[in-house]
């Protein structure tokens, strides 16, 4: 649970950030901490649904939370090539940062009803 905010935390921030700065090194470091935090969330959602379901529902909900990724991904890099070329290249960026941010907040904010991932 706290891999998953601060993953997408970190996306937020690091899209954010992708929108004003205008140094390489800078935006290369960027770029790594937004992979890595991307690389980081698939897994760790992947094994928190499997700690909060039950074993014979696993299975159809892996698949419902893969078509649900693959599908929303999807829209999401449509949307993007769209609103970058009506308004600039920053903005599938800043679409990032904001709906990352939402989700950590939303995960922080109901993070007690959430139940724990024991490992």
């Amino acid at each position: 649970k706290t891999i998953v905010i601060m993953s997408y935390f970190t996306m937020g921030v690091m899209a954010y950030l992708l929108t004003t700065v205008t140094n390489i090194f800078i935006i290369i470091i960027i770029m790594i901490l937004l992979g890595i935090s991307s690389f980081i969330s698939f897994p760790a959602i992947f094994s928190y649904v499997s700690e909060i379901t039950d074993d014979p529902t696993e299975g159809k909900t892996f698949g419902y939370i893969f078509t649900f990724q693959l599908g929303v991904g999807t829209l999401i890099l449509f949307f993007s090539g769209l609103t970058a070329d009506i308004w600039g290249i920053w903005t599938p960026f800043f679409i990032l940062g904001f709906f990352s941010l939402l989700t950590a907040l939303l995960f922080i904010i109901n993070q007690k009803k959430l139940k724990p991932i024991i490992i």
